[in-house]
């Protein structure tokens, strides 16, 4: 009885040291990371965008260039950011040309082939450069850019001024519509548009017609206009190429 009550024992006590030491755990060994207790995904995968351009360019993941966005500077890299790996991924430029002082928000037209977009993959545990095409090496020089047209007007008046469509205020590209003393506003227009019903609004003083050699917005072209008190002026009108900006 005695023998009996000992191999009990023994039986129950192998029992409870096998429990104990994992033997009927048949999953993977977990251990503990103290340096990180909340056990933290840590990325390890990065890009970082290089802008060979003299003006600054942003980067979007979306073709229609809304959500989030990469800034980057002139001739200048990003910040280095984690991202995720990927076979292909295909990233959106828009560049910021500088004219007449303002910067003009550039998409490039189809027929430009590799500038307005790059698809590459992204490598797992490394950083990704992704080069922002130079468009001086892309488009020719002596290319038109545009396919719309942009007014740009300088108010030299002592009031601000604001562009008609009829009676209705037009909003210029970065979305105000008063042109104060001193200021520069630049409105983009449909390729032949006409400039019949277009105005410009001195406040407390009255309309004024825009130039009259200005018949029609044609595609590609910049008009600059100078208003005063009494009259506005066209400066000068050219369809704007890559050398105009270098």
């Amino acid at each position: 009885m005695k023998h009996l009550s000992r191999l009990v024992i023994l039986s129950l006590l192998t029992a409870v040291f096998l429990s104990c030491t994992g033997f009927f755990d048949l999953g993977e060994e977990k251990i503990t990371d103290f340096s990180n207790p909340d056990n933290v995904v840590v990325p390890t995968t990065f890009i970082v965008f290089d802008n060979y351009n003299n003006f600054a360019v942003d980067v979007f993941i979306s073709h229609t260039r809304e959500g989030e966005k990469t800034p980057v500077p002139a001739s200048a890299s990003s910040l280095v950011r984690p991202w995720f790996p990927a076979e292909e991924f295909t990233f959106y430029f828009t560049y910021y040309l500088p004219v007449s002082g303002k910067t003009i928000p550039y998409i490039p037209p189809n027929r430009f082939i590799g500038t307005s977009s790059s698809t590459l993959s992204i490598n797992i545990n490394v950083t990704t450069t992704i080069p922002i095409p130079q468009l001086s090496e892309r488009i020719p020089n002596n290319a038109i850019l545009f396919d719309e047209a942009y007014l740009i007007i300088k108010n030299n008046n002592t009031s601000g001024i604001e562009i008609l469509s009829g009676n209705s205020p037009i909003r210029e590209l970065d979305g105000q519509n008063i042109i104060n003393p001193g200021a520069t506003g630049i409105f983009r227009f449909n390729q032949n548009t006409t400039a019949v019903g277009y105005s410009i609004n001195v406040r407390g003083g009255g309309r004024m017609s825009l130039p009259s050699s200005i018949i029609t917005f044609q595609s590609g072209y910049i008009y600059e206009v100078e208003v005063t008190n009494t009259q506005s002026t066209l400066v000068t009108s050219k369809q704007l190429k890559l050398d105009d900006l270098y």
